[in-house]
């Protein structure tokens, strides 16, 4: 008979006993995952929301002035890039920031290089940035510039930031084949409901966006 007391398991048992908790462990975390996972999706659970990021480098662009909301004052618009994000700061002529929004890059020398202000309504102004997204040549050179809209609603002075679509395409394939897309950007009150909506059309491809008050776009 074996005395237990002076028993010691081999090293091959204590390594299988082992992997066996090791194994548990790991069915238990996936199985709690599974069920946040699915908390999470059906709204039973909220992520948790992430701290403001603090950058590390900022770099701010020379001041483009505007009257944009037509209130006799000039405002000034900035291009901020943080750690190479891209951002869009509007300050009034107090020098108080009265909107910051994101623009979302593509790749390299992202930048805006033309503004175009335009009156939507009575109630409404706007400002179309001609944003560059950047290029990428990692496979194939790639650029695309995209169409971003900063509006006011002068009454409320309520601002807004939108998404709008692709106007401008480069891509460069293999065998140094290479084209591009130059789209048409029309302003202009399509539906004759008193409020102007913006276009961006190359050959059949047209692409309408529809300001519908308090930040809110109809993008078809």
């Amino acid at each position: 008979m074996v005395d237990m007391k002076d028993y010691t398991p081999s090293k091959g048992l204590v390594f299988i006993l082992f992997i066996l908790l090791q194994i548990v462990f790991m069915l238990r975390v996936s199985a709690q995952d599974e069920r946040d996972y699915r908390k999470i999706f059906t709204g039973e659970l909220k992520p948790e929301a992430t701290p403001d990021k603090e950058y590390k480098y900022i770099f701010t662009s020379a001041a483009y002035q505007l009257d944009i909301d037509d209130d006799g004052f000039f405002e000034s618009i900035y291009l901020i890039k943080k750690d190479g994000l891209d951002f869009i700061e509007v300050k009034n002529f107090e020098n108080h920031t009265v909107f910051s929004g994101r623009l979302y890059s593509y790749g390299g020398n992202s930048n805006i290089y033309k503004l175009t202000k335009t009156k939507l309504s009575e109630e409404t102004n706007a400002l179309i940035l001609h944003y560059y997204e950047g290029s990428t040549d990692a496979k194939s050179f790639e650029g695309t510039a995209r169409v971003y809209v900063l509006s006011v609603d002068k009454t409320k002075r309520f601002w807004s930031l939108a998404k709008g679509p692709h106007y401008w395409q480069e891509h460069e394939e293999v065998k140094n084949r290479y084209w591009q897309r130059d789209y048409q950007i029309n302003i202009n009150d399509f539906d004759k409901d008193g409020v102007k909506e913006i276009s961006v059309s190359y050959n059949h491809i047209h692409r309408i966006m529809k300001y519908l008050g308090r930040g809110k776009w109809d993008i078809n």
